[in-house]
């Protein structure tokens, strides 16, 4: 196997493993989160944006143009997908809050705001993270290009 494609499945798999590490104190509340799911595919797409923003060299596409192309009109639906996250993520801090849902459990008032806090901000952390990340990355990817047709190097 290619010293490539052992960097690739290596950082997959430590990207799956992050993100399952950053999850793991909201899983006692996974029957409560109907978008935990949904937390963990954007933990995924963010990290899986930034490994590829710094590590462009190191892809399966690097030294060809079409699959750039391809990922550049890809982020926009993902973009659109990122926003609607963020807009039911926040519709549902608004309209029901986890106070609401959890309160004929056995949670105290300080257990509730800490995983309120906890879960607003690593999901918002993510989801901004997600959304920078599918701009910057295309501008990487055109820059890439550019430099692949003008001074035949890979970047």
């Amino acid at each position: 196997m290619s010293k490539l494609f052992i960097f690739n499945i290596v950082s997959l798999a430590f990207i799956l493993i992050i993100s399952a590490v950053i999850l793991f104190p909201l899983f006692p509340l996974f029957p409560y989160l109907s978008f935990f799911v949904d937390n963990y595919l954007v933990w995924i797409v963010f990290l899986i944006l930034v490994k590829d923003i710094f590590f462009t060299k190191f892809s399966f596409y690097a030294n060809t143009i079409i699959p750039k192309v391809i990922l550049i009109v890809l982020m926009i639906p993902l973009f659109l997908y990122l926003i609607d996250k963020l807009y039911d993520f926040q519709s549902f801090l608004d309209e029901e809050g986890l106070q609401l849902s959890m309160l004929n459990e056995d949670f105290s008032y300080s257990e509730i705001s800490f995983w309120e806090k906890y879960l607003r901000l690593e999901y918002l952390f993510a989801l901004v993270g997600g959304l920078v990340s599918t701009i910057v990355f295309p501008i990487k990817l055109i820059y890439s290009i550019w430099v692949k047709i003008n001074k035949n190097k890979n970047v």
